[in-house]
């Protein structure tokens, strides 16, 4: 009775081991499926770029050449944090694809102190706050300025949004924090997935 169940306690390994490998070859497929994507797309903004440049306009070419920075910084899954400087990069090529949207009129300034730069923060915590402001904060306006602080307070590092737009409603704003800030426009969904 005991080789009979030791047999089957072989089979349901050999079972169970055959599955790990397929599950593991199926994952391993997919990683290459999602670093090809956006190889693809890359190679294909390159090709747009330099048809830009052999035309002459510098100013797509430059447009794409953020773009592509922009979708390299997104499909990086490598790190969840990343250091201040490397955001405040991705956040200035992003807000330039901003001002091609909304007008450049509207700047972006940034006051964060030397000694925060290679803080780590989590890759992405800013960007929701940029956008709202540049989208919603100048609705109607063809200039004014956001600007990106920080500053260590006690053991937190603190960022601060602030624009000289039109402004916000305390109860809107609370409503967004709270995860009901969807409108027409917007789902509030990157400002609740910060909080």
């Amino acid at each position: 009775a005991s080789f009979g169940h030791m047999v089957r306690k072989i089979q349901q390994l050999m079972v169970t081991v055959r599955s790990e490998e397929v599950n593991l070859r199926k994952t391993e497929l997919k990683a290459l499926q999602a670093q090809i994507n956006p190889h693809f797309l890359y190679n294909t903004l390159n090709g747009i770029k330099w048809m830009a440049v052999i035309n002459g306009n510098s100013a797509v070419a430059d447009m794409l050449i953020k773009l592509g920075n922009n979708l390299r910084y997104s499909f990086d899954h490598k790190s969840t944090y990343i250091t201040v400087e490397k955001e405040l990069a991705f956040l200035k090529d992003y807000f330039a694809l901003l001002q091609m949207r909304f007008g450049s009129g509207i700047i972006f300034l940034t006051d964060i102190p030397q000694e925060l730069l290679y803080e780590p923060i989590p890759r992405f915590c800013i960007q929701p706050f940029i956008e709202n402001a540049m989208s919603h904060g100048f609705e109607g306006m063809s200039e004014g300025e956001i600007i990106l602080s920080a500053a260590q307070e006690n053991d937190t590092l603190v960022f601060r949004v602030q624009d000289n737009g039109a402004g916000m409603e305390p109860e809107k704003a609370q409503a967004l924090l709270q995860g009901q800030g969807e409108s027409a426009t917007s789902t509030g969904l990157g400002v609740w997935n910060v909080q």
